[in-house]
């Protein structure tokens, strides 16, 4: 009999199937713990498949997102692309957010350094870069070669313009200078300094 039967059409994978209401605040909980999805979601629900350290999240049969599993207690597991649509209109709720917490060290620098005054261009950036489907280490060379040009003077017009190039074009050229060598190696220490924390 097992010389007849058909070979498997994908990998075997262990998990719960849950259904989950997403509530008021874009997320479905497990456990105690409360996990965000996009807001547009809101009021829905989804389907999720709960391995043992992972949750893929589905919404009419498509899926939506994965987040790293959590056992502990009362957690909120928050990530930033999520929340964009309610923040751009309103941006004042971005700074001091969970969301922006959790957000990858490099999103959280270049706020910090270049956006605490004008968060809606900040939002307007990352917006850009989910649709354009641009990746955090594309987003964050930009950001570097921002700072060497125009350091004073870092806008949504320059980001957009650079994002939009061809990621192959986008050369880095720093002048030869010990002033320039000692300021990359400040920005890095400062980058791995974030990174840890």
């Amino acid at each position: 009999e097992r010389d007849l039967l058909l070979p498997y059409p994908g990998r075997m994978e262990f998990f719960l199937l849950q259904e989950a209401s997403v509530d008021k605040y874009a997320t479905l909980t497990l456990g105690t713990n409360h996990y965000s999805v996009p807001d547009h979601l809101v009021g829905h629900k989804v389907d999720v498949k709960v391995y043992a350290n992972l949750l893929k999240i589905y919404f009419q049969g498509k899926i939506l997102d994965t987040h790293v599993r959590d056992y502990g207690a009362g957690r909120w597991i928050i990530t930033l692309d999520h929340y964009l649509r309610t923040l751009e209109r309103k941006p004042g709720a971005l700074h001091g957010s969970a969301a922006l917490k959790q957000a990858p060290w490099q999103v959280r620098q270049i706020y910090e350094s270049a956006f605490t005054e004008n968060a809606r261009d900040f939002i307007e950036i990352l917006q850009y870069a989910k649709n354009q489907e641009v990746s955090l280490e594309r987003l964050w060379k930009v950001y570097q070669q921002l700072l060497v040009k125009c350091p004073s003077d870092i806008s949504v017009d320059k980001f957009k313009a650079l994002l939009g190039n061809d990621p192959q074009e986008i050369v880095f050229t720093y002048p030869d200078t010990e002033i320039s060598r000692y300021a990359m190696e400040l920005l890095t220490e400062v980058g791995e300094i974030l990174h840890k924390n």
